[in-house]
């Protein structure tokens, strides 16, 4: 037995349409923007921007500014000042070292040269021909020339005052000023030396004033009558 079917009874439906064919990803297409791989970062110093109220916040003010600037200036100038006194200290202290030195030359040097003037001083006073020591003579000179290059100089003659420091007393004199009186009025050998350095005394006679005997009685009669009245 046949059933009968009715159109509204029947399904229409569409025949099934072949799957979309699935290609294989490409390996060199773009990836998207949001899966971009991040970029290497250089190494060096972070630049941070800072909004202007941040920056305004964190200078320093003109006054303080200046007050950096000045103690900088000051610190500058005191450091040059210090090593200007060191180069001058250095300069002394060297120059010192050179003047000790050249006098421990002269000193070496300067009695055998006194002894050859002493010798030729000598000979002068014989009956000589006068070219027999001309040739001694100009040795002498050219030794004085070269101590006196070092620093070698001859000591303050009379009249000056006596310096125990430069100056050795072999007598006394009377003088009639008193001006004079303590005073180098002659001298008998004369003194050398290289700066403060003494190679040798000058030997030298001393003026010594005395008052008339009949000034200083009237004198002392002078201040007894001073003293009664």
């Amino acid at each position: 037995m046949v059933q009968s079917v009715s159109v509204e009874d029947c399904v229409v439906t569409e025949p099934d349409k072949p799957n979309a064919e699935v290609t294989p990803e490409d390996p060199q297409a773009e990836a998207p923007e949001s899966a971009a791989a991040p970029e290497p970062v250089a190494d060096g110093p972070k630049v941070v921007l800072l909004d202007d109220e941040d920056a305004t916040d964190e200078l320093p003010s003109e006054p303080e500014i200046e007050a950096r600037l000045r103690q900088v200036s000051s610190a500058y100038v005191a450091l040059q000042g210090e090593m200007q006194a060191f180069r001058e200290r250095n300069e002394r202290l060297q120059e010192e070292r050179d003047r000790r030195r050249r006098g421990e030359v002269v000193t070496a040097m300067f009695e055998p040269v006194q002894n050859l003037r002493r010798s030729l001083d000598a000979w002068g006073r014989l009956d000589l021909p006068a070219d027999a020591t001309q040739g001694l003579s100009l040795v002498l000179e050219q030794f004085q020339a070269a101590l006196r290059k070092l620093g070698l100089e001859e000591i303050a003659a009379a009249p000056v005052p006596f310096d125990p420091n430069i100056h050795d007393a072999i007598c006394t004199m009377p003088v009639q000023h008193a001006a004079l009186d303590g005073h180098v009025i002659q001298v008998f050998e004369a003194g050398y030396r290289v700066g403060t350095v003494v190679i040798q005394a000058a030997r030298v006679i001393i003026g010594r004033y005395e008052a008339p005997v009949q000034a200083a009685e009237e004198a002392d009669q002078g201040d007894e009558a001073g003293a009664e009245e």
